[in-house]
């Protein structure tokens, strides 16, 4: 195989091996499979030929200054992708692909020109993460914001719009302060709240 030799033969194989490394294998499989068949080479095909690589490469800073408004593009574009692969009644499009694109983003960290983003990289919402925020005993700041959409939406965490993933989103900026203050750690990304429940 031949190595790159530019920019852009650079960031096709970064764009190519970040999909592959990326991909929620939850998806398609189980009894609540989300995906059906199909869809990882769609959104790998998405990454590799749609997804503006060479602008977030070339961009980092700008687009960590409005990172929201990029991921909410991003988001929607990605569901496009994914509509006609979706299994389950109920669950929105937009939700599934907000998943897949921070599991992305967070696999793109290890490429230090883009590590400006971490501190605004959202946490991905699946089951688990709701499950262990939902729980009785678990209490942070801002909770009661979203203590009805937690509960709600526990079992069916791919169902919710998109004014509803911002405000956990939200909620866990709250969240990830808290425990800057309670444990004295360094806390810099909502990402890393998945270790709480890993």
């Amino acid at each position: 195989m031949k190595p790159p030799e530019n920019i852009d033969e650079y960031l096709h194989f970064v764009a190519i091996e970040t999909a592959r490394m990326s991909w929620p294998g939850s998806m398609m499989r189980g009894e609540k499979q989300i995906l059906r068949g199909g869809a990882k080479q769609k959104v790998e095909d998405y990454f590799r030929n749609k997804f503006p690589i060479r602008n977030l490469w070339d961009n980092p800073a700008s687009i960590a200054n409005k990172y929201d408004e990029w991921h909410r593009k991003m988001s929607e574009e990605l569901s496009e992708v994914i509509k006609p692969f979706m299994v389950t009644q109920g669950n929105t499009p937009e939700a599934v692909a907000a998943k897949i694109l921070n599991t992305y983003m967070h696999q793109l960290m290890k490429y230090p020109k883009l590590q400006i983003i971490w501190p605004r990289l959202h946490l991905p919402l699946d089951r688990k993460a709701f499950n262990a925020l939902s729980k009785r005993c678990v209490s942070f700041a801002g909770k009661e914001k979203i203590s009805d959409l937690l509960e709600k939406k526990r079992g069916q965490p791919y169902s919710i719009n998109r004014d509803e993933y911002e405000q956990l989103q939200a909620v866990m900026i709250e969240y990830l302060q808290q425990l800057r203050l309670n444990t004295m750690l360094e806390w810099s990304s909502r990402i890393e709240l998945n270790w709480l429940w890993l």
